[in-house]
């Protein structure tokens, strides 16, 4: 308690640069990345600097930032994160990275979303928003452990009461404005998840005539859980067959904002334009709708908006679904290298079906596959292009891999890309695609070699 008094009692910020100061023992010469999100609703990644870890294990981020923002670390596949307020500086410092046995450690590291590690205000009072936002998350993680688990259907109504009462006596005199709606928008957003409080009561009270926060995290999942199933089964005013019209007849923003304006709640254009922008995000994993269409409306919205922080949101939302990988969806492109130099660009593949394999040298189902992709270049020769991509961390592994087996089908190394792995989905290796002619997916996943991608493969080609 009496550090919160202090933190609270110091904070005076300004808009300014965001320092970071770290240390990660092990990973010298890896690639570490600062973001934050592009909007809360896509969470599209927005890279704000990208370093090389020094040789003595050291990083240095300087970043400026105009107001509190939820920011995290990116290495190898594992995020980090935390909050800041300009001006603030911090000490990070991550867990050695010890690699003792390569086949375990190495399949551990590729599969670990969070990694250990400590992130610290490099001063006393210069980590207030960082500070106060861990403390009201341990608060709401203890409350949940101490009442709500294994009796979710009570009713929580005195219990969350008497959290609330805790929570005012921490926090109470917060100046800081992201912190408290940090706060107020987490108790909503307990009462609306335990049902304390119905629909109509939060939205008058939290969302009616209030500003729109779209930086705070909190904010967007409390005013998620509200409106994600709004406009297609809480609102009476909405009918699902004019929701359709408007979007596969019609692929049209403006009708679908006429459809929603019809409903008492949704008649402030920007409340409308928000909720609107999503329910096409949700739309995309329902089958009464067409996902090209939804796409034309995404692009129809970017011009006709007149907020820019939608305009800017429809293009992310756009950007996030174009990046599936369901059949017909257009593969991204890569320019990697084999240990002799060689240039092998996705494009160039664009002429045949190319199976692209995704390897690691600490993978036994992926060295157990050499032989049987053996078999299928040799079979489908003239047929069917292969590339192999590894994904180990040293890049003298593909060497090793092409010597040691005489491979016949080209195997290039990632490069420490792992933004190439987030675009084609890799969380796992080994991992298959084929791609079709014109660089569309075929199957994500796809069979591997020795499960029958030979069968699979005369089946398709056959068809050609």
């Amino acid at each position: 308690m009496f550090l919160v008094i202090i933190l609270l009692a110091t904070r005076l910020f300004g808009a300014g640069d965001v320092n970071v100061s770290g240390y990660f023992p092990g990973a010298e010469g890896e690639t570490i990345q600062l973001l934050t999100y592009k909007d809360l609703v896509s969470r599209q990644p927005d890279k704000l600097a990208t370093v090389i870890i020094g040789e003595d294990g050291s990083f240095q981020f300087q970043v400026p930032l105009q107001e509190g923002r939820l920011l995290f670390f990116r290495i190898f596949n594992a995020r980090n994160y935390f909050y800041a307020n300009p001006g603030e500086s911090f000490k990070v410092q991550y867990e050695k990275l010890t690699i003792n046995d390569y086949e375990v450690d190495e399949a551990m590291l590729f599969r670990q979303r969070f990694l250990n590690v400590s992130i610290q205000g490099a001063l006393p009072d210069k980590d207030y928003l960082n500070e106060m936002t861990s403390i009201m998350d341990e608060m709401v993680a203890t409350y949940l452990e101490d009442e709500v688990a294994g009796r979710v259907r009570a009713n929580h109504r005195n219990s969350l009461e008497n959290f609330v009462l805790q929570v005012d006596s921490v926090f109470n005199g917060v100046a800081d404005h992201f912190l408290r709606d940090y706060i107020r928008y987490n108790v909503a957003y307990l009462q609306r998840t335990l049902h304390v409080r119905g629909f109509h009561a939060l939205f008058h009270d939290q969302i009616k005539n209030q500003p729109i926060l779209y930086l705070n995290p909190v904010y967007m999942d409390f005013f998620r859980s509200l409106f994600d199933n709004y406009v297609f089964s809480m609102s009476r005013s909405i009918q699902m067959n004019r929701l359709e019209e408007a979007v596969n007849r019609d692929a049209s923003f403006t009708k679908l904002m006429d459809v929603l304006a019809g409903d008492s709640i949704l008649k402030d254009e920007v409340l409308r334009e928000l909720v609107l922008l999503v329910s096409v995000d949700r739309m995309f994993a329902m089958p009464d709708f067409l996902n090209h269409k939804l796409l034309a409306i995404l692009e129809d919205a970017e011009q006709k908006s007149n907020h820019p922080e939608h305009r800017a949101m429809a293009y992310n939302i756009a950007k996030k679904h174009q990046q599936s990988f369901h059949e017909g969806a257009y593969a991204a492109n890569f320019r990697l290298s084999d240990k002799e130099g060689n240039i092998f660009e996705l494009n160039d593949y664009h002429d045949s079906y190319l199976y692209l394999f995704f390897w690691a040298s600490w993978c036994p189902l992926s060295m157990q596959s050499i032989d049987p992709m053996e078999d299928i270049a040799r079979d489908f020769k003239g047929q069917l292009e292969l590339l192999g991509v590894l994904v180990d961390r040293k890049p003298q592994n593909v060497s090793n891999l092409m010597e040691n087996n005489n491979l016949s089908f080209p195997l290039v190394h990632f490069d420490g890309d792992y933004d190439l792995l987030r675009d084609f989905g890799i969380t796992t290796a080994p991992f298959y695609i084929l791609i079709g002619p014109g660089g569309q997916i075929h199957s994500h996943p796809f069979v591997p070699p020795h499960w029958g991608a030979d069968e699979a493969l005369e089946e398709i080609l056959d068809q050609r």
